[in-house]
């Protein structure tokens, strides 16, 4: 959010004593053209609040939404970004600092340029600023009427210094010294305050300035028609000029979107993983979808957004901290996941081998195909148990990263007891077998006592 004024400088202008010279002719008693600006401004505003932007904080999709400035959109295409964001602002309070200030140096300004030159001052100072501000700080949403405005007082003490021999010596030195002031206070304030776009207020006094000294009414000059005519086709070249800036303009990478869609990933994965948790009551086959969907679809999704999250480069070096708060939570989401997907895996092993245990005790299942299913389906699931819950933590939860820990090693006892019962049954003698099949009761009651210890 950028303010052209401050408290200080809106007092100064206030109290400054603008000298109007010219003939009665000149005179706006009424500054048309500034008040079509301001309502123009006001109307936007209205138009977003009421559409649901917000009031004081509008979000950054809202103000994209109706046209502020950013490089990576409007390098892309969207070239009237550099104009309409001078009509958007970021809450109630911007707007009314910067038509305030607007509406105080608006006389002088009609008075001096004519009701055509406040317009293409006010159009070109704000194209100006935009353009700076794509070029300095690409990765910014910038909006707001502050280059325009800043451009008005530069154009004033442009008009003032090339026409100080006609105007009055010491109100012609006065009325810069307060111009300069404003204008340096509200370059160095943006310098020192974050949030504050200073490249579209440099852009939009420099222009401003050059403009006041091109465009102004020479004073007590009677050929006003000539110059307004001169004005318009300076501000059309003004125009044609800033297109072709713009379009020179290197595109630029999509940061802030690219941040959003990662964030979007990860949050749809948290969601899916929510969803199917799994739960008391399941049939095996229910069981069996939540941890494909957890293994296929969760987990690769979260492990992506981590890494891209990881390096994208950051529009601001200030979000670092931010990335790095970002990423622990996620890898935290990413480990309970795990763990989830493992304490699936365990379930449908330990349900699979009960279920084979009695079609072979019921003999409808061959020794053979009972072998096999142990071999494929229950030791190869218990096998990634162990893989997944390896070393797992869940830094966000204790009580999960000791579940973790007390799984990994039922799975392993368990592993170990199936593996040495399918060795009992390959034993070229009983005792062989019967030793076999001690040590195999041995690793399951240790994967019992592991499994007793999880918390439900």
């Amino acid at each position: 959010m950028a303010y052209v004024l401050s408290k200080e400088s809106v007092a100064a202008m206030t109290a400054a004593d603008i000298p109007t010279s010219e003939p009665r002719a000149r005179l706006v008693n009424w500054p048309v053209a500034a008040i079509c600006v301001i309502a123009l401004n006001v109307t936007v505003f209205l138009a977003m609040g009421l559409a649901g932007a917000g009031w004081m904080e509008p979000g950054t999709d809202s103000l994209l939404r109706w046209g502020a400035d950013y490089s990576p959109k409007t390098t892309h295409g969207e070239y009237w970004r550099i104009v309409t964001s001078g009509f958007v602002h970021i809450g109630a309070l911007h707007l009314v600092m910067n038509m305030v200030a607007l509406w105080l140096v608006a006389r002088s300004i009609e008075t001096r340029l004519g009701r055509a030159g406040f317009v293409i001052v006010y159009l070109l100072s704000g194209v100006a600023g935009s353009l700076l501000s794509l070029v300095a700080q690409p990765d910014v949403v910038s909006a707001g009427a502050s280059g325009s405005v800043m451009g008005m007082y530069a154009a004033l003490l442009g008009f003032t210094l090339r026409n100080h021999r006609l105007l009055e010596g010491e109100t012609s030195k006065g009325l810069q010294r307060q111009l300069i002031n404003i204008l340096a206070y509200n370059l160095v304030y943006g310098l020192q305050r974050k949030g504050i776009d200073n490249a579209a207020h440099l852009g939009g006094a420099a222009s401003g300035f050059l403009m006041g000294l091109i465009l102004s009414y020479p004073v007590n000059s009677p050929d006003g028609i000539r110059q307004t005519a001169l004005n318009k086709a300076f501000g059309l070249l003004g125009f044609v000029a800033a297109l072709g800036a713009v379009y020179s303009i290197p595109p630029t990478r999509d940061l802030l979107g690219e941040l959003n869609a990662i964030d979007a990933k990860m949050q749809a994965a948290s969601e899916l993983h929510d969803k199917h948790l799994g739960g008391d009551g399941q049939t095996l086959a229910q069981t069996l979808e939540n941890e494909k969907i957890i293994a296929q679809k969760v987990l690769p999704a979260m492990r992506s957004a981590i890494e891209q999250m990881d390096v994208i480069p950051l529009p601001a070096r200030e979000m670092e901290s931010g990335r790095q708060e970002t990423t622990a939570s996620w890898r935290s989401a990413l480990h309970n996941s795990t763990f989830t997907d493992a304490a699936l895996l365990w379930s449908i092993a330990i349900e699979q081998y009960q279920v084979a245990v009695k079609e072979l005790q019921s003999g409808k299942l061959p020794q053979a195909e009972f072998d096999r299913r142990t071999d494929s389906e229950v030791i190869e699931r218990v096998r990634k148990v162990e893989s997944l819950t390896d070393g797992l933590i869940v830094e966000a939860d204790p009580a999960m990263t000791a579940n973790a820990s007390h799984l990994h090693a039922a799975a392993t006892q368990w592993r170990m007891s199936l593996q040495l019962v399918q060795e009992a049954g390959k034993a070229k003698s009983g005792k062989e077998a019967d030793r076999l099949l001690k040590l195999a009761n041995d690793h399951k009651r240790k994967s019992d006592a592991e499994d007793s210890m999880l918390t439900k």
